[in-house]
């Protein structure tokens, strides 16, 4: 969304937190499931805090087209996109290269998905 592109142009890392509403391992209700996200989202903004970063949380993204762009095929319930970096003048960081992220072009072949999902 327009108003989130001021953050997510400039930092160092983009995110995507997701969840599957069942249980992988027996498909039962998982209602805790996007608590769980969150909690985990609050975690990672807490060590990216204690380590001089600065997380900024975006409910305004295109999740059709984050789906597609990624090819993520498994996802049943989206969190939030999320921008970690430096503050700089500008509010934003400069990125490393995308060979040198965790997971390159892993989503792009289809092989970036956690088994849980």
């Amino acid at each position: 969304m327009e108003k989130n592109q001021e953050w997510a142009k400039h930092a160092g890392v983009l995110a995507i937190s997701t969840g599957k509403k069942t249980f992988s391992h027996n498909g039962a209700p998982n209602r805790f499931g996007i608590h769980d996200v969150g909690t985990a989202f609050g975690q990672l903004s807490l060590q990216a805090v204690a380590m001089g970063l600065h997380v900024h949380g975006m409910g305004g993204f295109d999740a059709a087209r984050t789906r597609t762009e990624f090819a993520i095929r498994t996802i049943s319930r989206w969190g939030r996109a999320f921008a970690i970096g430096y503050l700089d003048g500008d509010g934003g960081a400069s990125r490393r290269a995308e060979a040198e992220t965790a997971l390159g072009d892993r989503f792009q072949q289809g092989l970036g998905e956690p088994a849980a999902l």
